[in-house]
């Protein structure tokens, strides 16, 4: 993959050249890596929708900046940057899924390496999305609000204390009632907001 930095003009001939050297990996220096990163950020649609990149690559893109919107998501709900990068993702799973059984192999492969609450809702997100698409669903608009659900489903446990989700013995009832109104405390949550379909809560 390369990408660079905007102000640079990027020839396709550069690109072709590298191919032809058999360049597989290209380095950013330390300094400019946060801005590297910001710029793919700004541009990931783009990326995913570029078919002349692998997509092994575009999973590596999509897993890291998926789990980093929901993160930012799930952490503050209201915020509106972060509803437009998870639909933005959503988007993008879906337009790539609906590629192929070939690109949803490279995605499962990918997204079953992590196990914290931000992949865990991105891995949900995927495979809900190949389902349906298994199923028949085919329209993206269907695709992306199925998706974005999904992606927010336990958007509620940020509304249950840490002591509850981080205790080592057993829950008591309390705790478990409070567990189980995640679900709706999520829906309260994104309630009303402007960046979310009705139909994806």
């Amino acid at each position: 993959n390369l990408h660079l930095q905007a102000r640079l003009a990027h020839a396709d001939r550069q690109r072709e050249r590298l191919v032809e050297h058999k360049v597989g990996w290209l380095y950013v220096p330390t300094a400019d890596a946060k801005r590297y990163w910001a710029y793919v950020e700004s541009h990931i649609p783009a990326i995913l929708a570029d078919e002349s990149l692998p997509i092994e690559g575009k999973a590596r893109l999509f897993h890291r900046f998926s789990r980093k919107a929901v993160r930012e998501v799930l952490l503050a709900p209201g915020a509106k940057d972060g509803l437009r990068k998870a639909s933005a993702i959503v988007r993008s799973t879906a337009e790539i899924l609906l590629g192929g059984k070939d690109r949803l192999h490279v995605f499962m492969r990918m997204i079953g390496q992590d196990a914290d609450l931000f992949a865990h809702s991105v891995n949900v997100c995927t495979y809900g999305i190949a389902l349906a698409r298994e199923l028949g669903i085919r329209r993206e608009s269907e695709l992306s609000e199925l998706g974005l659900g999904l992606l927010l489903h336990d958007a509620g446990l940020v509304r249950v204390p840490k002591a509850v989700l981080a205790k080592d013995g057993p829950l008591d009832y309390a705790e478990w009632d409070l567990v189980r109104a995640h679900p709706t405390m999520g829906v309260e949550i994104f309630s009303g907001s402007r960046g979310i379909p009705g139909e994806s809560l």
